[in-house]
């Protein structure tokens, strides 16, 4: 059985990889991964702010 210490240790030390189900690029954390889903797979997609 591992201490707590090393119990800390191992999920510091695992990186959390974030994939996104529609297109199935990958992300280091689910703030990038939200943000991508909203930018490239939203039903409300618009141009960038100042492109007509």
């Amino acid at each position: 059985m591992m201490s707590v210490a090393e119990e800390q240790f191992t999920i510091v030390e695992k990186e959390q990889i974030w994939e996104c189900e529609i297109c199935k690029k990958v992300f280091s954390s689910l703030y990038i991964l939200n943000y991508h889903r909203l930018l490239e797979h939203s039903q409300y997609k618009r141009p960038p702010v100042g492109v007509g």
